[in-house]
């Protein structure tokens, strides 16, 4: 891909406008015992896991991003406390699909908190 294709296709414009998207889905969920904050900007957002049933928030995310890939969503733990989701979709993904993700995320959250409760 050149500069030019980037900037002829509006692609950085693009990118802003769905990485809005992608934060207002996951200022949506809501798990209980998980607090979310978002981090980036554009396409390059990550979630920060700052609360996490159990008080382990690395461990937490590792298992989350683990079921996202179950689920079909590749997603990286990164931070430098190991507690944030990131995932970098390309330039082009649907709409529907960055949604899919973030439906996903919340799949995943909720299958893990759920477990984590459970184990206590």
């Amino acid at each position: 891909m050149t500069v030019d294709t980037l900037l002829g296709e509006q692609l950085p414009q693009r990118a802003a406008g769905l990485g809005d998207v992608l934060v207002r889905a996951v200022t949506e969920l809501a798990v209980p015992g998980v607090r979310l904050e978002t981090i980036g900007r554009g396409l390059m957002t990550g979630v920060r896991i700052a609360a996490a049933p159990g008080g382990d928030r690395a461990a937490f995310t590792r298992s989350v991003v683990r079921r996202m890939r179950d689920l079909g969503v590749i997603a990286l733990r990164g931070g430098t406390d190991g507690a944030v989701v990131k995932w970098t979709p390309p330039l082009t993904i649907p709409e529907d699909e960055l949604l899919r993700s973030v439906s996903v995320l919340g799949e995943a959250l909720t299958a893990e908190a759920d477990s984590t409760g459970s184990d206590r």
